[in-house]
């Protein structure tokens, strides 16, 4: 989930929210704006860092200076795949993640250790390689891919190329690029250290940007392994969505355990993937486009892919919020790897029927609180709440869960039909952002029927 989290610590976003609510109501009448989260991204830490030399892994003494630019370079589309390298100790080329799978099964331990200490930020990224061979290899990469980084630091201000007389230097974009790309790997070190058991199943270190995917549980063995997509503004640079939401996967992967452990099926074990392996919008009018869902779409597919080639009973569950829904949507159609898909604050899975979604029938549900504003929008499809062949979750507190935040403001009685409409969306815009953001809340509903369905539990839903 990315959210708004950040919004309520930041004034610059607050005050943006302000300014641009009623853009977003007229966005909500004509149908022409997605509006998601408003907020502004903080820049996560990257000064004082103090950088180890890496250790090796599966015979592995440094990563290649060379890094792909993708998230996984070996990785495409199944339709236009082509065969994999015909040299057998190298990793395979625009090949599957079944026949990455393959090949890696078809060399010898001393083989595949060979090849890691060759290829490690090949080998770390490919999909149908086993998550633990994945972690052994990127976790040993964090360090010396930020010492390498340390030292190619590019200056910080440059000179104009038609530099006249008293011009002064301005800022280097590549500067600000590799601040990210520094903070990325500080938080995805953070995250390490916090959460010792947790595996790092991917370090794409790319020219733009740094992608990553955190693991709770046995994502190889385990019998129900969810994957989440995050939306609006998502991304590895910025600390807090690294810290907050790598703790929402700790919740919400016990909170699946616990009901397993209540419906008394402790044969059952779960995983959850925290998946950040696409370039999501950092901005509205990016948000507004498909574009970039598509192409996570493709990377999303074969990530989940490479985990039924590897783990081929396990029940995959995607899980995905706002714009990261529409992505998960998107993947669904190009594999029958999810076994379900559950989404929430969604802007729309990428269609309007649920049959073209590459799911078993009746195991795709929504989550929609009140007033959120994405989560009506059907931007891009229909709502997926309202979607024949859709099974809606309560957000609503039961019990002892929590429910959403606030009570929707009613103007029913001052105006009405497309004005009383455009009102009402403006007053409650404050608590519909909050509502945006609190799917994942811990002991809530919303979580509740989210690790129920990880958990491959029907009867324990809350509708």
């Amino acid at each position: 989930m990315y959210s708004l989290s950040r919004a309520r610590a930041d004034p610059r976003a607050l005050m943006t929210t302000g300014a641009l609510a009623f853009g977003l109501a007229a966005a909500v009448v004509f149908s022409t704006l997605s509006p998601a989260q408003l907020e502004l991204p903080n820049s996560a830490p990257w000064q004082s860092l103090v950088v180890s030399a890496a250790a090796a892994a599966v015979g592995a003494t440094h990563p290649s200076a060379t890094h792909s630019t993708t998230r996984n370079p070996n990785s495409t589309d199944p339709t236009t795949a082509k065969t994999r390298h015909p040299d057998p100790m190298a990793p395979p080329v625009r090949a599957t993640a079944t026949q990455n799978h393959a090949w890696w099964r078809s060399l010898t331990p001393a083989q595949q250790a060979q090849i890691v200490a060759a290829h490690p930020e090949q080998v770390g990224n490919l999909d149908g390689v086993p998550m633990s061979v994945r972690n052994r290899i990127d976790r040993a990469r964090v360090a010396a891919e930020l010492a390498a980084l340390q030292a190619a630091e590019p200056s910080a201000a440059v000179m104009p190329d038609d530099m006249a007389a008293g011009a002064i230097a301005v800022p280097n974009p590549a500067y600000g690029v590799w601040q990210d790309k520094m903070s990325a790997l500080v938080n995805t070190r953070l995250a390490l250290q916090t959460h010792p058991d947790m595996a790092l199943v991917m370090l794409a270190v790319g020219a733009e940007r740094v992608d990553i995917a955190l693991a709770v549980g046995d994502v190889d063995t385990a019998d129900n392994v969810g994957v989440y997509a995050q939306g609006l503004f998502s991304n590895t640079s910025d600390a807090v969505d690294v810290r907050d939401v790598s703790q929402q996967m700790y919740d919400l992967e016990r909170q699946a355990d616990q009901l397993i452990t209540l419906s008394k099926r402790r044969d059952l074990t779960t995983a959850l993937v925290m998946w950040m392996g696409y370039d999501a919008p950092q901005n509205l009018i990016d948000a507004m486009s498909e574009k970039q869902a598509e192409d996570g779409a493709v990377s999303l597919a074969s990530f989940a892919d490479g985990i039924k080639a590897v783990n081929p009973s396990a029940r995959v569950v995607g899980v995905g919020h706002s714009y990261g829904s529409t992505t998960l949507g998107l993947a669904a159609r190009r594999t029958s790897a999810f076994s379900a898909i559950v989404a929430f604050g969604s802007p729309g899975l990428g269609t309007d029927r649920v049959s073209d979604l590459r799911v078993p029938a009746g195991d795709v549900y929504a989550l929609a609180n009140p007033v959120d504003p994405v989560a009506g929008l059907g931007r891009f499809g229909t709502v997926p709440t309202e979607m024949p062949g859709v099974m809606r979750l309560s957000t609503a507190a039961h019990l002892d869960l929590k429910g959403p935040a606030a009570t929707p403001v009613s103007l029913k009685s001052v105006a009405s039909g497309i004005l009383g409409s455009v009102i009402a969306f403006v007053a409650n815009l404050p608590t519909g952002f909050r509502q945006h953001n609190q799917y994942l809340v811990h002991d809530s509903t919303a979580e509740y029927n989210i690790a129920a369905v990880l958990a491959d539990l029907p009867d324990r839903l809350i509708r």
